[in-house]
């Protein structure tokens, strides 16, 4: 007996720790739901009947499968969108809708499934024994799993474009053109000492007080935007780094898990003998080769290192224990009807975060500086030097900006039809959790903020209230109508004898104080459009399709460092068999034209003027790439109707599976208490458990 034990005892104390891990994740909700006060509980009404806390034991427990089995089915319904993840009601009536449709799931698509999956007979053998279930309820659970896949797809698979649709498609993501170009901004003919006239400013305000400059057409506009005014603390990595404590000890046992990495191998120029024949004052070869570094070579790199990961250690674990410290005075309310907690009456003190520094600074030994921001807008405070790149984990374990945070308080954010992981703060509340921002990819320093004034938006009642933005837009006009006249005129140039021998011809674009700023650049192939589900925010895509917004979205071309649907328009009419250079005549005060021989026939060149963006651009169109009859019918058609499948069939699926959505269908009301609140679900883990394999 004791021999088996020795020879076991590892496999049998991971069962064990199976079993107590069991018993803990789905024990107590199992016991909850299947207990005599809790399983006769209703829920709400859907499919014209009562449901119950009992009805979902069997759909918890396919749930819990399905999570062990590596899908999870609130990220595979819910998951799609920014949309909420579904609760285990949804699933339970989403198994029911499909029932109820005649969906049937055959044991050759199950035994299929399992097939594709490669999941081994370990691994099942060990989920059954973890969760005690049978063979017969895993293949119950999966059969749910496709029974409701099944059913969307009925649905979503609906959807076939139109030939006019996948024609329009393929034209706007597959043509392809490359241009050279020269653009002309507005900076770059910007004189800050430009004496303004009164009048002039005057004008200026007056034509634009009452219009917000994101929605101006020509992107001015003085009407006030939404503005925060935030406090905070701030731990930095690099004014903790010289009171770290650093040994030889800690630098050598450093080196020595570190010196056989390449980054730890320098350079070295050493003399190879030759090989070859020939006198003997031929001198050698040299090479450069790489050599490990020594210890002494390292030494201060690795000081610095190591004295860096110190101190960032110590900064988030110091601002994590300061965020929880400020929180506590917020720990006992509950979230009020609008879905922000009450305010505590010891936080109200402006003095309240500035006055807790130099204490936090004894209790943690770490060093704090404190800063008050004036009223900022969220595109202001993003470009903040110090605090404007942090971030922190969101309620979907993605990144969530200071920005985003900032402006997630009444009345900007309506918090009561937010979920309830969903960020937001109350006014004078602190962050729970830290800041941070980063550098090299890791988080380095650590704020916690609160915001203490809003602002909504609103019309200045006088100019001195936007002067500088008046004055600045005023010296900004003047110098875009100077970057407008010099372009027309190179122009002219550029269609007469190209767009090199135009630049060069131009003494004043080739002067090096422009710092090659009009040298012309060769963009790379672009096409007319491409889609927005390719972005890595799928957010984005879905906001566009489900407010009927166009998913396809001009390309960025980085050598005007913006998405301008104006520009590429402009450069793709230049394909057109019809299509006509602008008409200009070189303005009176332009510098010399370029001349070109007379056979020379210079590529398309048009002038495409970008107001809002401060820049006019002149462009040559260098290279074709339309897609051919031959092309479209051979393999352009099918992958763009696929590509439009895809971008459409996303869309019905995220809304198939909306929660709203779905209680919709059902019929499903949930149930009020005598108070008026719903009568919630008999809880349920939250998390997935982690898959064992």
């Amino acid at each position: 007996m004791m021999k088996f034990l020795r020879q076991h005892n590892r496999k049998l104390l991971a069962v064990l720790t199976a079993l107590i891990l069991v018993s803990w994740l789905i024990g107590e909700p199992l016991r909850e739901l299947l207990s005599p006060s809790q399983a006769n509980i209703v829920i709400g009404q859907a499919f014209g009947k009562s449901i119950k806390n009992a009805d979902l034991v069997p759909t918890n427990g396919s749930a819990t499968i399905l999570s062990s089995l590596g899908f999870d089915w609130r990220m595979l319904a819910g998951g799609l969108t920014d949309d909420e993840p579904l609760k285990l009601e949804h699933w339970y009536m989403l198994t029911r809708e499909a029932s109820r449709a005649g969906v049937q799931v055959s044991p050759a698509e199950i035994d299929e499934f399992f097939q594709q999956q490669r999941i081994p007979p370990e691994a099942l053998d060990a989920i059954r024994s973890r969760l005690q279930a049978s063979p017969a309820q895993l293949r119950e659970a999966v059969r749910e799993l496709l029974l409701v896949n099944k059913y969307a797809s009925f649905v979503t698979d609906v959807y076939q474009p139109s030939d006019r649709e996948v024609r329009h498609f393929v034209r706007d993501t597959m043509d392809k053109i490359r241009v050279q170009l020269v653009k002309f901004e507005a900076k770059s003919f910007l004189n800050p000492d430009e004496a303004i006239d009164s009048a002039e400013l005057a004008a200026q305000f007056e034509k634009y007080r009452a219009v917000s400059a994101a929605e101006s057409p020509d992107g001015y506009g003085y009407k006030l935007p939404r503005r925060v005014r935030i406090e905070y603390l701030a731990a930095r990595v690099d004014d903790l780094m010289p009171l770290m404590t650093v040994t030889d000890d800690d630098l050598r046992r450093q080196w020595r898990r570190v010196k056989d990495q390449p980054e730890w191998m320098k350079f070295e120029v050493r003399e190879v003998p030759s090989t070859q024949p020939g006198p003997l004052t031929q001198p050698a070869r040299q090479e450069i080769v790489r050599v490990p570094m020594t210890f002494e070579d390292a030494r201060a790199r690795l000081e610095e290192q190591t004295r860096r990961r110190l101190a960032s250690s110590r900064v988030r674990d110091a601002m994590q224990r300061i965020a929880s410290e400020l929180a506590r005075p917020w720990l006992g309310a509950s979230p009020g009807p609008d879905g922000y907690k009450p305010m505590p009456s010891e936080v109200r003190s402006p003095t309240y975060l500035s006055d807790a520094r130099e204490r936090f600074e004894k209790q943690f030994g770490v060093p704090l500086a404190y800063r008050q921001m004036p009223l900022v807008s969220r595109d202001d405070l993003e470009l903040d030097a110090e605090i404007g790149k942090a971030v922190t984990v969101g309620e979907k374990s993605d990144e969530v900006g200071i920005g985003e945070c900032a402006f997630r308080v009444p009345p900007f954010f309506d918090a009561s039809k937010a979920g309830e992981l969903a960020f937001r703060l109350a006014l004078f509340q602190t962050c729970d959790v830290p800041m941070y921002n980063k550098r090299d990819g890791e988080p380095r320093d650590h704020f916690v903020f609160r915001v203490i004034e809003v602002a909504d938006e609103s019309v200045p009642t006088s100019i001195d209230e936007v002067r500088d933005r008046v004055e600045r837009d005023v010296r900004e006009l003047r110098a875009y109508a100077r970057a407008r006249e010099r372009a027309r005129a190179f122009y002219v140039s550029a269609a007469r004898a190209g767009m090199d021998p135009a630049y060069n011809a131009s003494a004043d674009l080739t002067d090096p104080r422009h710092a090659n700023a009009f040298t012309p650049r060769q963009t790379p192939q672009f096409s007319r459009r491409e889609s927005l589900l390719m972005n890595p925010d799928r957010s984005v895509f879905f906001k566009a399709a489900r407010s009927g917004e166009s998913v396809l979205q001009p390309p960025m071309i980085d050598e005007i460092g913006h998405r301008s649907a104006e520009f590429v328009d402009a450069c793709f009419a230049m394909t057109s068999a019809v299509w006509t250079p602008p008409a200009i005549d070189p303005p009176a005060s332009s510098p010399p034209l370029a001349t070109a021989p007379a056979d020379f026939v210079a590529p398309k060149t048009t002038l495409i003027e970008l107001p809002r963006l401060r820049m006019v651009v002149v462009a040559a169109l260098t290279d074709i790439q339309m897609v051919r009859e031959d092309s479209y019918a051979k393999q352009d058609y099918n992958m763009g109707r696929q590509m439009l499948m895809l971008t459409r069939r996303s869309v019905l699926r995220a809304d198939w599976f909306n929660a709203a959505q779905i209680e919709r269908r059902c019929g499903f009301e949930r149930t009020k208490t005598a108070e008026g609140e719903e009568t919630p679900v008999t809880p349920v883990r939250d998390q997935p458990i982690a898959p064992i394999f």
